[in-house]
Parts: structure tokens; sequence; C-alpha cells
């Protein structure tokens, strides 16, 4: 697939020529299955950036059907661009398990302030109760917590006061 910068006048109508802005083509090739029949491009890529097939499945199929000899330099290249390819992995893996704690450490912070917010109101509302004999709406009252909160809150509360 071929993607091109066009010219389009949003306000006005100026013209450029198309050298001066179509400086840059995107060609993105999408990959399938190294058991592809055909003997193409298509096919040579996807033999080498293959994951599944093993080095010695590759090097087999690049002398046989592309007639691309396995010299001592052609293996170190072939190395070197599945080390690169492993690299990238890898580092994409490590990305992803430290984002994937850092979100963790977020969540279970906010969870634990959240927690924390929460069982505050209920000592608080508990506290106020039971030092000036109070229902457990009239605590919640006179500590200012939110109505929309109440029913959270309430059956904590009055389980506190039962024991």
């Amino acid at each position: 697939t071929r993607y091109a910068i066009k010219e389009e006048n949003v306000i006005g109508k100026v013209q450029s020529k198309r050298e001066d802005y179509d400086l840059l083509s995107i060609v993105m090739v999408c990959l399938g299955s190294p058991e592809r029949a055909e003997k193409d491009l298509l096919r040579l890529l996807n033999v080498l950036l293959s994951q599944e097939l093993p080095p010695d499945t590759k090097k087999n199929i690049l002398k046989d059907d592309f007639a691309i000899p396995m010299t001592y330099s052609m293996l170190k290249e072939a190395g070197t661009m599945l080390t690169m390819w492993d690299v990238a992995e890898q580092q994409g893996i490590e990305k992803g398990i430290s984002q994937g704690i850092s979100q963790g450490i977020s969540q279970g912070i906010s969870q634990g302030i959240s927690q924390g917010i929460s069982q505050g109101y209920i000592n608080a509302a508990t506290n106020v109760a039971q030092r000036y004999n109070l229902s457990v709406e009239d605590a919640m009252d006179a500590i200012g917590i939110n109505h929309d909160d109440r029913e959270t809150y309430a059956p904590a509360i009055a389980a506190n006061l039962a024991r």
C-alpha cells in the first residue's frame, strides 16, 4: 500500500509545484506467512522476519528458493538482523512490564488513598456518634459526609457502633 501527500487548498487558491510538497511517500508492506507459494520479495521478507521459523529452516529456504548462498558474512548479517529483532521485542516487553507496574502502583496508591479516606470518615463518624450519643445519620451530618456517599458509609459506621 502506498500513501502520498497531495495538495489541498482549504483557504485561498495558492498552487505549488508538486516537487515542492510531495517530498515524502510511505510504503507499507504487510507481511503474511513464510509458507507463501510465490518466490517473490514478500516471501523473502516473510522468511527473513519470521519468528516462527527456526534459523536452519530459514537458511535452507534462502539457499534453495532464492539462490542466496549462505556464506559466513550472510549468516552473520542474518544473525545481526535477528538479534536486533529479538532486542526490539525484548525492549517492547520490558516497556510494557514497566508501564504495567507503574499503572498498578498508581492504581494501588489511588485505591489506598481512597480506602484511607473512606476509613477516616467511618472512624470519625463512629467516634462522633459514640461521644455525643448521636444516630449514624446525625454523626454523618456532623462530620460533613456527602449525601451521595452515605449509603456506602452508614453500614460500616453502624457495625462499628454495634461492637
